[in-house]
Order: C-alpha cells, then structure tokens, then sequence
C-alpha cells in the first residue's frame, strides 16, 4: 500500500500540476487578452487622439481660413465704401466749385451789367448836356442876330424880354449871358 499511496500521490500529484498548468495557461492567455486589450485600447485612444488632433487641425484651419475670407471681405468693403466716400465728397466739392463758379459768373455779369449801365447814363447826361449847349449857342446866336438886325430901336427892351423868358426856360444862365452878350 504504501507503493500504492506513492503512486496515486504521484498521480493526483501530476493531475494537480496538469491542471495548475492548464489553470496557469488560461491565466496567461487572459492576461495575455487583458494586455492585448490595454494595448489596443492604447492603440485605439492613440488613434483617436491622432485623429481628433487632426481633425482639430483641420477644423482650426478652415476656421482660421474662414476668418481671414471674412476679415478680407470686410477690408474690401470698406476700402471700396471709402473710395465711394471719396468719390460723394469730390462730386460735393465739384457741385460746390460750380455754384461759386456760378456765383462768381453771375457777380461778373452783374458787374458788368452795372457798368455798361453806368457808361450809359453818363452817356446820355454827356448827350443832354451837348444837345443843351448846342441848343443854347443856337438860340443865342439867332438872338445875337437879331438884336444886331434890331439893333438901336425900341426893340431892346421886347429883345430883353425875350432874352430873360428863354433864360428862364434854360438850365444854365450864365452860359445863355455867355453866348448871347456882345
């Protein structure tokens, strides 16, 4: 028995180490799977992080491009808003210059409107005065006729009659004496 006892000792001894090596292989392989695992999940949060950085990348530069189409778009609209300015305030200046210009003109035309009517009025005052002067020398030069016609007589005082009632009539006396004495 004893030889007995020693080999079912040695057989359950070898069925236990049987099983503790299959025990210890199927712990291996699930810490094997438990490693892969973790790998892959290192693996696969590696991934998603590279593909999520890309993507930020991506996003951030479309985003970023997008900004600068914007920012371009504006800068054109208020360059070309500016020139438009421009364009309002030179057009202002120009109406501004033509109504001074107008202005100017109608001043000059005015101007010499009142001087040609100026030149006009003193032509006529220098006409009145030589169509006096002439009249004046005419009748004092018929007068000087007559009363050298007349000349002794009893004439002389209807002829100083005459003479002071045509005076009368005249604008300038002293040149009626002038032209009709002796």
């Amino acid at each position: 028995m004893a030889q007995a006892d020693v080999r079912a000792g040695a057989y359950y001894q070898k069925a236990a180490f049987v099983r503790w090596q299959v025990h210890l292989k199927e712990r291996r392989k699930a810490a094997w799977r438990a490693d892969m695992r973790v790998r892959m999940q290192t693996v696969r949060s590696l991934r998603d992080g590279a593909l999520r950085r890309d993507a930020w990348a991506r996003w951030r530069q479309l985003y970023q491009s997008r900004l600068m189409q914007q920012r371009f778009a504006v800068r054109l609209i208020e360059r070309y808003f500016e020139r438009w300015k421009d364009k309002v305030r030179e057009v202002d200046a120009t109406k501004e210059r033509a109504d001074q210009l107008v202005v100017a003109r109608e001043g000059r035309i005015v101007v010499r409107c009142w001087d040609s009517w100026v030149r006009a009025a003193e032509v006529r005052s220098a006409e009145r005065d030589v169509a006096e002067r002439v009249g004046a020398r005419v009748v004092g030069e018929f007068m000087a006729l007559w009363r050298r016609r007349m000349c002794a007589g009893s004439y002389f005082l209807v002829f100083e009659c005459f003479v002071d009632f045509v005076a009368a009539g005249m604008n300038d006396k002293r040149q009626m004496h002038f032209t009709m004495s002796p």
